[in-house]
């Protein structure tokens, strides 16, 4: 008895279909490289004809060549300003009090604390 073969597949790839979405994908691929082209060329009539200036002339960055001596002159600066009196904003009244006075005062009349809220369960 002869061997019985499946049957062959009733339903194939379609050259037609596969061409198509090859000239679809071409055309696709040459709009976008037009209108990136043409962007392009839009930026470029915008920009001036002259060349910007060199880095050169801003000169360089400002470098720290003595970073103890930089730390050390910043700590001595905030050092004397939580140990002074001073102004903060003097339009606003707001001031500035030494450290110890403020940890006098604090542990004198405690933090100041919000009003409970009216209404709402606590």
């Amino acid at each position: 008895m002869p061997e019985a073969r499946p049957p062959a597949e009733s339903r194939d790839a379609s050259a037609r279909a596969i061409v198509w979405f090859g000239v679809g994908l071409v055309l696709t691929l040459i709009v976008a490289f037009a209108a990136v082209h043409f962007f392009e060329r839009a930026l470029r009539h915008d920009m001036p004809d002259t060349p910007p200036a060199p880095a050169a002339a801003f000169g360089s960055p400002p470098l720290q060549t003595a970073a103890s001596e930089d730390l050390a002159r910043f700590r001595e600066e905030q050092a004397a300003k939580i140990h002074s009196y001073g102004w903060v904003d003097r339009r606003q009244g707001i001031i500035r009090i030494p450290i110890e006075r403020a940890m006098e005062l604090v542990a004198k009349r405690g933090l100041p604390t919000r009003a409970p809220a009216q209404g709402g369960k606590p």
